[in-house]
């Protein structure tokens, strides 16, 4: 569960920190990489952009996830951006069908029920991602042998991943979702719902 904290430190004179927890599932909320080593899907990068140092209260960047795949008539495109915005858009594939879209507020940072920026951040800065986010090539994970199979993408300027179906077993067709990445999906996907749930969203039905 989320909470604030308050911590008192310093020897001569003392500082006052406020910090904000998550209600992430992720228990290991480790610092950040300075960046990644090539592997599957990718090729190394430049340095990444470092852990997470002191309390987070906002995005550090723009975050634009499109959850889709397969042969549907329309695609719903996330963006979240600075300092805690959600922006939640439906462009539909048939003439003249128009875009829906709405802006639902997030929850206050340290909400104990409900995802914040802080959990968002959180989960980004799992060693995972952050070897994904430090790639030049954008790795695709998962089975890529599947034919109209479901994408999740994940995008901060140029920098991403792709997260298909999952495998267990390493091949020529499929590299394994790593559990940081899988993770940072899952929570996005619950972030997205949780979102979808607000009244400004209601014209947006599946």
């Amino acid at each position: 569960m989320s909470r604030c904290h308050f911590a008192l430190t310093g020897l001569v004179a003392a500082a006052l920190i406020v910090g904000c927890g998550s209600v992430s599932s992720n228990p290991d909320g480790s610092g950040g990489m300075g960046g990644g080593d090539g592997g599957p899907g990718g090729t190394t990068g430049t340095a990444g952009t470092g852990g997470i140092d002191g309390p987070v209260f906002t995005f550090a960047a723009t975050y634009v996830i499109k959850d889709g795949g397969g042969l549907v008539a329309m695609a719903d495109t996330a963006t979240l951006s600075p300092p805690a915005a959600f922006h939640y858009v439906r462009d539909f594939f048939r003439v003249d069908a128009g875009q829906q879209s709405c802006d639902p507020p997030l929850p206050a940072c340290g909400d104990p029920a409900r995802i914040d920026s802080q959990d968002v951040e959180l989960a980004l800065n799992h060693p995972d991602v952050q070897a994904a986010l430090a790639l030049t090539t954008v790795p695709f994970y998962g089975n890529r042998g599947v034919a109209d199979g479901p994408n999740f993408n994940f995008m901060r300027g140029d920098r991403g991943f792709n997260a298909g179906l999952n495998c267990d077993t390493p091949s020529t067709t499929c590299t394994p979702i790593p559990p940081g990445v899988s993770a940072l999906v899952q929570l996005l996907r619950d972030l997205i719902k949780q979102q979808r749930m607000d009244p400004s969203c209601a014209l947006i039905t599946n």
